[in-house]
């Protein structure tokens, strides 16, 4: 990214000179326009390199977990979810009842999600 900067420097520099200095304006303009090309070159091979690692790591990064870490979450881990927060709101309401019932809902799916990993 030095290169980068270098770059930009070099190009406002040119472009300072075509306007302080009118004769020679299309040279310094093109030197400039030389500048600006270089300048996207450096960015466009430092976001392909960023993009290739990105690409061959992320195979490699992600290889040692199971293929279970990809997968969304099955109906019976969302509901068993959704029962045990809604029971411990109703725990925080004050609502002992209503959280009784919404424990033993969560605890039905922990069951089946338990005797379907068997």
């Amino acid at each position: 990214m030095k290169d980068l900067v270098q770059c930009r420097k070099l190009e406002a520099k040119f472009r300072r000179l075509a306007v302080s200095d009118p004769t020679k304006r299309f040279i310094w303009l093109a030197e400039a326009e030389k500048w600006e090309h270089e300048a996207e070159a450096e960015i466009a091979s430092h976001l392909e390199a960023r993009n290739a690692v990105r690409t061959t790591g992320a195979i490699d990064q992600w290889s040692h977990l199971p293929r279970r870490a990809f997968q969304k979450p099955s109906k019976r881990e969302t509901n068993y979810e959704r029962y045990l927060a809604l029971a411990r709101a109703q725990t925080l309401a004050g609502d002992q009842i209503e959280a009784e019932n919404s424990y033993q809902h969560a605890e039905h799916y922990f069951r089946s999600m338990s005797e379907r990993a068997r």
